[in-house]
């Protein structure tokens, strides 16, 4: 039973399902594609449909795998999927928490290693100086966790937050935004009651 292959550029929606850019042989696991005239900058979906031996082709359109081609012309690995929600909770002070969800979703993303947050200045993300990085077990992780450092009353901040494989590379940004309240009082953590003799 062969495996066709088709390619779209772009996005999953462009894949060409009609014509194949290769055929993988009954029975292989893997298959390299030569000559396949890749461009730099470019964002490429491959999809897979098995055929049986009769030449009766599957309906399945969701075997997908995306490709990038950096600035250079040398494959990216894989991004992984975007956050599902980030929210800033501004808290006294001039502290900061964030709270997330991140989700492997299926089909064509990297595997997500670490989740980092980064300050946004004039809607550019400080990825070189990270705020905070976290580590992702197993396929998901949602949590909250303090921001490093303080920030001036009255600031609107802006964080961006994303997903990052083991080998370095990130996934979209999601971007969340606070008004700091510096001269807000310190929380009461708890209140105990005892009875008097």
């Amino acid at each position: 039973m062969p495996y066709n292959v088709y390619r779209g550029i772009g996005s999953p929606e462009a894949i060409d399902w009609v014509t194949p850019v290769e055929v993988c042989a009954a029975g292989d696991a893997e298959l390299t594609i030569t000559g396949a005239g890749h461009v730099a900058d470019t964002v490429y979906y491959y999809g897979v449909k098995a055929e049986s031996d009769a030449g009766v082709e599957s309906e399945d359109e969701t075997r997908i795998c995306r490709v990038v081609i950096d600035s250079e012309g040398d494959l990216a690995g894989q991004p992984p999927a975007a956050m599902v929600f980030c929210i800033l909770t501004a808290g006294a002070a001039g502290t900061v928490t964030a709270s997330w969800r991140y989700d492997q979703t299926p089909g064509p993303y990297g595997i997500a290693a670490t989740i980092e947050a980064a300050i946004v200045t004039d809607d550019v993300a400080d990825w070189e100086s990270p705020i905070g990085s976290w580590t992702v077990v197993g396929s998901a992780r949602r949590d909250a966790a303090d921001l490093t450092g303080t920030y001036d009353d009255g600031r609107l901040l802006t964080v961006a937050i994303r997903a990052k494989t083991a080998a370095g590379t990130a996934g979209p940004e999601t971007r969340a935004s606070c008004l700091i309240d510096a001269t807000a009082p310190v929380a009461v953590e708890y209140i105990a009651a005892e009875a008097a003799e």
